[in-house]
């Protein structure tokens, strides 16, 4: 994520956001951002949204919109990048609640009122009350909360279950994008862009139930990755056993796969930006890859001494 002009507007986003909270809330304002803060604890905020290891969120309309014109609107993806951040705030906070893995105050409940008024307030400016901008909108954000409760009511998922519920949960990620497309009237291309979306939703909620498979069957959070544990494994094998057996290379296997398909889909999305993203990630894969085996092999010889020793 080496964008320095997108860099600068995520800065100055986030700069916003906390005045914002400063003046609007001052009651509440030391406690929201501290828990800003705690989201990457040791670091700059910046760095969260600009990790080459998070979700684009912020850099795929500006890829989207560099593919329209050769520069960018930076007043308009600032509004952009300040209503994604808030969106992502109001989302995550309620997330931390639902899953109950991360301490989380309830007295930070009022925030949730300023992080939705501010993510959707920015698309006041560009898109009338009567504007179509406003049925994906709405279309989106409600198909969000509905495959939140539905995710989180789950213990068990099959593959469409993972497709259509588990890895639907950062479909909001569309709607900026749909601001775009509306913006230069190319709602045409936004079909291509939003299949591109899904698909790395997929890819990315696959990771996350790969690499944290031992917290997620600590906490009993129901994922697709340890569904497919169970069906696959063993009578007598553990979850455990599985993963040092075949989960791991499974699991890997069906990232770099998508992987591929993700890269296919984007060579069709005239976008340099995007295509740069993603050999990014193949290489973050890939020592992902290395680190994960290496501990499966000192899980393997752990147990293996265990045992000997009962």
């Amino acid at each position: 994520m080496n964008d320095e002009a997108l860099i600068r507007i995520v800065a100055e986003a986030l700069q916003k956001i906390q005045a914002g909270v400063e003046r609007q809330t001052p009651h509440l304002a030391r406690q929201i951002l501290a828990w800003i803060q705690s989201l990457c604890p040791d670091r700059p905020v910046e760095s969260y949204w600009t990790d080459p290891e998070a979700f684009p969120l912020l850099f795929t309309p500006w890829w989207l919109e560099q593919t329209l014109c050769s520069t960018p609107d930076s007043l308009f993806q600032l509004d952009l990048v300040y209503s994604s951040i808030n969106m992502y705030y109001y989302i995550r906070l309620i997330d931390n609640l639902m899953d109950g893995d991360v301490p989380t105050d309830l007295h930070l409940l009022p925030a949730l009122g300023f992080f939705h008024t501010e993510f959707q307030r920015p698309y006041h400016r560009y898109f009338n009350h009567a504007h179509p901008f406003w049925h994906d909108f709405t279309t989106l954000w409600f198909h969000s909360a509905e495959v939140t409760i539905l995710d989180a009511r789950m213990s068990e998922f099959d593959a469409a279950q993972f497709t259509n519920i588990a890895a639907q949960k950062t479909c909001a990620a569309k709607i900026p994008m749909a601001a775009v497309c509306y913006k230069y009237d190319r709602t045409d291309i936004l079909p291509v862009w939003s299949q591109f979306s899904d698909r790395f939703g997929c890819w990315s909620q696959m990771l996350n139930d790969t690499l944290d498979w031992l917290k997620d069957s600590q906490y009993e959070t129901g994922t697709f990755f340890l569904s497919e544990a169970n069906r696959r494994k063993h009578p007598t094998e553990s979850v455990t056993d599985w993963v040092i057996r075949e989960g791991g290379q499974w699991g890997m296997e069906i990232l770099e796969m998508w992987m591929a398909e993700l890269k296919a889909l984007a060579q069709g999305l005239a976008s340099p930006g995007l295509i740069a993203y993603l050999d990014t990630r193949v290489a973050i894969l890939a020592e992902r890859r290395h680190v994960l085996f290496n501990g499966l092999q000192n899980l393997a010889k752990l147990r293996l001494a265990l045992n000997r020793n009962l």
